[in-house]
């Protein structure tokens, strides 16, 4: 979904919504959230019998069609309501909005079959996502600059855009393309011998620290019983901890992906188009540094 925001400087410039639009969008993208709901819903009825694997395909094969639809028909509009509408555009973003929404949990679900280190290389991963768009669009350009001239039939001053090196339906077409090479190396984690290699050092692991156990527990049961103990109390967590962590989670959630940039037209566009495109560009590079 960081796509649709790089992309924002031009897409505002040709939709109906104008600096509305990334509100309508941080709108529809919250009703997203739904779909997690759904997949936790499934999980509690179906219980052992569920599988998270079909649920990764439906997923990312939505996000490819979902990228294609936004690449061909992001200008598209309709009139509703006794106005026109990007309904294309919104109805695409929403689209590719549960696949961001859903895949952090259908995909921490999934790296169960992984040691717990591989789950930091799951982060940063992620967090990657964000960062090939940034490529992608530094090498586009920036685009929509308006420029002031002088129209010499009317007589009147009008606004000239700026064109980027390459269209925003080519940018959504090579996300899609990076979406559908996630698909592929999902097929090769599953159907190669990278993910035999992992399940048999991850019970080679298993087993050498039972055997170490073992041995401990002969030779000094009493220390080991106590130090277990003492480990299991240093890492647990209190309700009014686990209450903290949450409640600041949910207002950090809040205002980043909520507040901020249903604000972001209003309080850096009059900047200049350059502002906000090198804004929205910065943003998801913080993620990735805060995954290092």
């Amino acid at each position: 979904i960081n796509s649709v925001w790089i992309e924002l400087p031009l897409i505002i410039n040709s939709a109906p919504e104008r600096w509305t639009l990334p509100s309508i969008l941080s709108l529809v993208i919250g009703f997203a959230n739904i779909f997690p709901l759904l997949v936790v819903a499934l999980r509690w009825k179906l219980g052992k019998r569920f599988s998270e694997i079909p649920y990764i395909y439906i997923i990312i094969i939505v996000g490819i069609i979902a990228c294609c639809s936004i690449g061909l028909f992001w200008n598209y509009t309709t009139y509703v309501f006794g106005a026109e509408h990007s309904v294309s555009l919104i109805g695409a973003v929403f689209a590719l909005a549960m696949l961001d929404c859903t895949s952090s949990l259908v995909f921490c679900d999934y790296m169960r079959r992984f040691k717990a280190k591989y789950l930091h290389a799951k982060f940063f991963g992620e967090s990657l996502t964000g960062i090939l768009p940034i490529f992608i669009a530094l090498a586009q350009g920036v685009g929509g600059e308006a420029q002031c001239i002088m129209n010499n039939v009317t007589l009147h001053v009008q606004p000239i855009y700026s064109e980027p090196r390459f269209s925003v339906s080519t940018f959504f077409f090579l996300i899609s393309g990076i979406i559908a090479l996630s698909l592929i190396a999902f097929m090769a984690l599953r159907f190669t011998s990278i993910m035999k290699l992992a399940k048999a050092d991850d019970q080679h692991w298993q087993q050498t620290s039972i055997e170490s156990y073992e041995k401990l527990l002969v030779t000094k049961e009493n220390s080991s019983e106590s130090k277990k103990r003492s480990l299991s109390k240093a890492n647990s967590m209190t309700e009014k901890e686990f209450f903290i962590l949450q409640t600041s989670n949910v207002v950090n959630a809040a205002f980043v992906f909520g507040c901020l940039p249903t604000l972001v037209t209003y309080s850096i566009l009059p900047y200049g188009q350059k502002t906000l495109y090198y804004c929205n560009i910065l943003f998801p590079i913080s993620y990735s540094l805060a995954a290092l």
